[in-house]
């Protein structure tokens, strides 16, 4: 099955080759859309129809045996992207700390969700620290 794998290698590369959490928050999102689509594209093929994004997420994860995304993500990402802030309506009063705990977390699940899907086997140990962007630079808190 073809999970584009590739390019989410590609797109993981530049998320580890950002220059704010702000740029590392909109690279992850990238990965995430492509495993969401992949997501569609299978259940397309099976007969289903997944139209929204954290639904396609979720159908990923069923498939791989994998626990969900975490919400606060997708909160974020919202936040930065409708608002201009990492920290805004839906994910409130966080600081820098705070959310690159979030982002490690969905890199995280973004590594799972690869080896996985390669036929490897799940990591052993999180690659991604709480405090892995710790002094990361924000320009929007």
């Amino acid at each position: 099955m073809d999970e584009n794998i590739r390019l989410v290698a590609h797109h993981f590369l530049d998320a580890l080759a950002f220059w704010s959490l702000e740029d590392l928050v909109l690279s992850t999102t990238t990965i995430l859309e492509i495993i969401a689509i992949t997501a569609k594209r299978v259940a397309d093929a099976q007969g289903r129809t997944i139209n929204d994004f954290t639904p396609r997420l979720a159908f990923a994860a069923s498939r791989f045996n994998l626990p969900n995304l975490p919400p606060d993500f997708r909160k974020m990402r919202n936040d930065l992207v409708h608002e201009g802030t990492l920290s805004g309506q839906r994910f409130p009063n966080k600081d820098a700390s705070a959310c690159g705990v979030v982002v490690a977390e969905a890199l995280d699940w973004i590594d799972a969700y690869v080896f996985t899907a390669m036929g490897l086997d799940k990591p052993t140990l999180p690659r991604f620290i709480p405090e892995g962007f710790q002094g990361a630079n924000s320009f929007s808190l």
